[in-house]
């Protein structure tokens, strides 16, 4: 059996492929398994995966119908047979001592997720391919300040690439199928059972932007839907744990959520900004007293669930718009 499974779900990326699987077959760490998960891609994607598998035995591919990410990530885990699994987006790249580096860290200090620093960007640059001569580790014991102060860190909680984990611990907390940000209430419950990690800020992944950007793609009900549903996730997995720094945390982003999905939803469907309000409404008042809010956030959680407030709302927004901008512009009146 392989040690360490590197599973990568594959949809529609033909255009970086070559260069995201040959970043993981050039590894200096060889004892691993790589599972290439084809999504059902319409392009050639799927003919390049069975071209790396005629060729290299550590390639394995499954080839299915199109169920999105956290269908293919959940495929790729049922058939892992190494003791740690390891993710990898398709249009993304790793350092060739990445897997080598997290592998003998989990064993030097036994713990079950290591985990590396990422690096963001719309190209690789030079100095992502120079050795890595020392990657300093913390080990971090999962308790709630621990966790607290994770959630300040831009990736280490919130997706499931550039961890080394036990695959033990994946097999039992899959993603949920058919959602976006699934990662983000998955992963609390790897570290939540990993007990303690190991964290290194070295640059060991390249998260390719996509040129087009999310930001600038067009904002649809299911976004909205999943992002709510994703914080509450969150909120509720800590809310159990008793981690109530955390949970605190996660109530005070729901809050702000909830405002901001409200005003989208407004602009792009007035049924489903009433489903909002109700989620709001029924969410508020069974957490209310649970987190201490500010003024401002009761103020955004009665624009959400009253609708005169938010009429109130509009009107102020409209008004103060109108005031900035004869301010900036004072002989146009």
């Amino acid at each position: 059996m392989p040690k360490i499974s590197v599973i990568v779900p594959v949809y529609n990326v033909e255009k970086y492929l070559h260069q995201c699987v040959d970043s993981i077959l050039a590894q200096t760490f060889s004892d691993f398994e790589l599972i290439l998960v084809d999504d059902g891609s319409p392009d050639s994607s799927g003919a390049i995966c069975d071209e790396y598998a005629s060729k290299d035995a550590r390639v394995r591919v499954i080839h299915k119908e199109n169920g999105g990410l956290s269908s293919a990530r959940n495929a790729g885990i049922d058939i892992a047979q190494g003791e740690y699994s390891f993710f990898c987006d398709s249009d993304d790249q790793i350092h060739i001592s990445t897997l080598e580096i997290l592998y003998n860290a989990t064993i030097k200090y036994n713990v079950n997720i290591a985990m590396c620093n990422i690096l963001e960007d719309q190209k690789i640059p030079q100095s992502f391919f120079s050795p890595i001569s020392n990657a300093i580790f913390e080990y971090i014991a999962i308790n709630e300040e621990n966790i607290f102060t994770l959630y300040e860190t831009p990736y280490f909680c919130w997706i499931a690439c550039g961890k080394l984990v036990k695959s033990e611990i994946l097999k039992k907390n899959k993603f949920t199928f058919g959602r976006y940000y699934e990662d983000n209430p998955t992963v609390p419950r790897w570290l939540y059972d990993s007990k303690s990690i190991l964290i290194t800020n070295t640059n060991m992944y390249f998260y390719r932007i996509n040129e087009v950007g999310i930001s600038k793609s067009p904002v649809t009900i299911k976004h909205l839907e999943d992002r709510l549903w994703s914080n509450n996730e969150i909120y509720n997995f800590w809310k159990e744990k008793k981690y109530k720094m955390v949970s605190d945390k996660f109530a005070h982003i729901l809050v702000k959520e909830f405002f901001l999905c409200y005003k989208e939803a407004r602009k792009i469907n007035k049924d489903y900004s009433n489903k909002v309000k109700y989620q709001a409404r029924e969410w508020w008042n069974r957490n209310k007293t649970e987190t201490e809010f500010s003024k401002r956030e009761k103020i955004k959680i009665k624009i959400v669930t009253h609708s005169l407030f938010y009429r109130l709302y509009t009107i102020y927004t409209f008004s103060k718009s109108k005031f900035d901008s004869l301010k900036r512009n004072p002989h146009d009146t």
